[in-house]
């Protein structure tokens, strides 16, 4: 499994799960940990070029506590990204 670790960009924390998720339907940036930004537009390259499985995002900076994953290869559904657009 290859997972790219990152952090919220721009000093975001968050405080669950699905303030992290949403933000991530919305496009908002993450960082990768010591690298640059990237955001969901970023699928592809992520995904298909770097060969990503998945991300590995620590919520308030604390890797051991409050850490959430995102699987690259089970995108949101239409309804799932709707729910977090609307």
């Amino acid at each position: 499994m290859n997972t790219l670790k990152a952090i919220p960009a721009y000093g975001r924390e968050y405080d669950n799960h699905e303030a992290l998720i949403a933000d991530w339907l919305a496009g908002k940036d993450f960082r990768i940990d010591g690298g640059g930004y990237f955001s969901i537009r970023d699928y592809d390259y992520l995904a298909i070029t770097l060969n990503y499985d998945d991300i590995c995002i620590a919520h308030d900076y604390n890797p051991i506590s409050s850490v959430s994953y995102i699987n690259l290869f089970k995108p949101a559904t239409p309804a799932e990204i709707a729910e977090f657009t609307s």
